[in-house]
């Protein structure tokens, strides 16, 4: 769908009761192949009897291999066969849907006061406790947790690694392959209570490992621990993985709304695709998780420019190294993708090196930079956009990234520099930016505003096995909201996990951009989480948004209807006014306003 050419409306109202506010990805769901004898793994999902399905495909296919059964959070099964079988699967009318096993990955200090962490631990439940999560379970679903962690060991409760399958959900270790620490810094920022205290820092950690070694896991394996966590009755479930996958029937974003069905809080990550619209991923598309986009804690935020030069490029900090703190110009080499042979045939000490993304982990690029000698290292994209990413084991340089675009220019404009070129950081301080990677919406075929809400997922730092670290990513803004949906369950044990998504959603501050307007639904959904607000919040108005999808004007006719509730928790009379948008948004012809106030 080219969305360019067609004149659509996204109808979208976002509840935001304190600020009186109306507010609010397209990628191609990967085809199945056909006629190879290449294996290949499905998720088969039906509405009818599991086994009896699964005993007909067997039947029809018997050289087929059953591999899973699922039946909590999803009516269905994992198959692997033959791509040459497909069509086979096609003629049973019992299966509902086919969908390829993918692969799923994981690309506090400041941040828990900034949305009001702090603030909430005065605040006290129905009982009188001080709101810190406690007796409040959370599942961890991701790379495993170091448990023996000083500040995670007394919030430990147990879990399963669905990869080893045992029940040590210990990270990924280097003897087992490439070594993990995402899942401890995940927790970490939901829960850790030592040096560093997390939203939530009296919450009950339970892991799932779904991810194995490097970080990265199936889509069987992801459905499983989800499985598994429901099982073990939490209250809250932290999914900070994804795949590009937007649409919102996945296999994954069904198996959160059957969790939150079951009256469990779900909390996944939007993705790390962005800026661009249509970019959210699985399990970001489920209905009624609460899906996170990455906002900007207050930050000093370094820009370079190419001496000579006033554009100024935006660079993103890669987890594991040192942060970027040169404070005078440095000399710019630019070694092509950073490969060993480059660095043996270039002089780099002290100097800045550019590099391109590719060919060789960014871990060694960043090792062969060090031993060189270089001052730091810049990594620019190989496809469109910004990305975020990790040097492990970590390095002892400042190590960043750019986009392709900002890249490419610098590259180029080198060659115009008529003496040596040299690059110059300049240092902002700024907070409450959404992070240009963090994935857009909305969501394809249904149109529903994602992400639903924001939290700081830039520079966020937190536990590592063996000590501590900064980390970027949507990754990073879930476990906030997370943390934040255990305190409100700690204060309102009765709510649902409708009723605690609005309360965050209601009372979410509203960002703009350096221009000072709004941002748009699909950017920020209904602003950047305030825990304090939330545990505040008097009325709820939910679903906390609305959508209305498309509207043509080829069929101004077309009328849609929705309703919601409005609920009142105190004696106090209360009077609200919704404005919906009677215009036609111009997002669409390449312009960024969306009238929706």
């Amino acid at each position: 769908m080219l969305v360019k050419k067609i004149a659509l409306w996204l109808l979208i109202i976002t509840f935001v009761l304190i600020n009186s506010v109306s507010a609010s990805a397209l990628s191609e769901v990967p085809m199945l192949e056909k006629g190879s004898d290449e294996d290949v793994v499905v998720i088969i999902t039906t509405s009818e009897d599991v086994e009896e399905v699964a005993q007909e495909v067997m039947a029809h296919i018997p050289d087929s291999d059953i591999r899973k059964m699922f039946n909590t959070v999803l009516n269905g099964f994992s198959l692997e066969l033959k791509e040459g079988q497909l069509d086979l699967l096609y003629d049973i009318e019992s299966i509902e849907s086919i969908d390829r096993v993918v692969e799923y990955s994981v690309d506090i200090d400041d941040s828990v006061p900034f949305i009001g962490g702090e603030v909430s631990r005065g605040m006290l439940d129905e009982d009188g406790e001080r709101l810190t999560g406690k007796g409040i379970k959370v599942a961890v679903i991701d790379t495993g947790i170091d448990y023996t962690h000083p500040d995670l060991k007394a919030n430990y409760r147990g879990g399963y690694d669905v990869v080893d399958y045992d029940d040590d959900p210990m990270e990924t270790k280097s003897q087992q392959g490439q070594p993990t620490l995402h899942g401890t810094h995940v927790a970490g920022i939901i829960a850790a209570n030592g040096r560093v205290k997390g939203v939530a820092p009296e919450a009950e950690i339970y892991a799932y490992r779904a991810l194995g070694p490097g970080g990265s896991g199936t889509t069987e394996q992801v459905i499983e621990a989800i499985e598994k966590a429901v099982a073990d009755e939490v209250d809250v479930i932290n999914l900070s993985l994804g795949n590009t996958v937007n649409g919102p029937d996945w296999p994954t974003s069904v198996a959160l709304d059957k969790a939150v069905e079951a009256g469990i809080v779900a909390v996944t990550s939007n993705g790390n695709s962005g800026p661009k619209m249509w970019t959210v991923g699985s399990p970001g598309t489920s209905t009624k998780a609460i899906s996170v986009g990455a906002s900007a804690p207050p930050i000093k935020t370094p820009y370079l420019t190419l001496v000579g030069e006033d554009k100024e490029l935006t660079v993103f900090p890669m987890g594991g190294a040192l942060p970027w703190d040169l404070r005078r110009d440095r000399e710019l080499v630019h070694l092509e993708y950073g490969l060993e042979d480059d660095f043996e045939h270039a002089d780099v000490k002290g100097k800045v090196v550019l590099v391109k993304r590719g060919m060789i982990p960014f871990s060694e690029k960043a090792e062969l930079a060090q031993k060189s000698g270089a001052k730091a290292l810049v990594i620019y994209n190989n496809l469109s956009g910004a990305f975020v990413g990790m040097v492990e084991p970590a390095q002892g340089i400042p190590v960043v990234s750019l986009t392709k675009e900002d890249g490419e220019w610098l590259v180029e404009n080198m060659k115009k520099v008529k003496k040596t070129p040299h690059i110059r950081t300049v240092y902002r301080h700024e907070e409450d930016f959404i992070a240009p990677f963090s994935s857009r919406g909305p969501v394809t075929q249904t149109w529903e505003v994602k992400p639903d809400i924001v939290a700081p997922g830039v520079s966020i730092d937190s536990t590592v096995p063996n000590g501590y670290l900064g980390l970027n990513g949507t990754s990073m803004s879930a476990p906030h909201v997370a943390g934040a949906a255990a305190l409100v369950k700690q204060a309102h044990p009765d709510w649902t996990p409708e009723q605690i998504k609005a309360a965050l959603m209601n009372t979410a501050k509203k960002l703009v951009n350096e221009d000072g307007e709004n941002y748009l639904p699909y950017e920020q959904g209904a602003g950047r989480i305030q825990v304090d607000k939330a545990l505040e919040a008097k009325t709820l108005a939910y679903p906390a948004s609305l959508t209305f999808g498309k509207w043509s004007k080829d069929d101004p006719r077309e009328k849609r209807k929705a309703t919601f509730t409005i609920e009142n928790h105190d004696d106090v009379t209360r009077t609200f006014h919704i404005k919906p948008p009677f215009e036609a948004p111009d997002a669409y012809n390449g312009k960024s306003h969306l009238p929706l106030n």
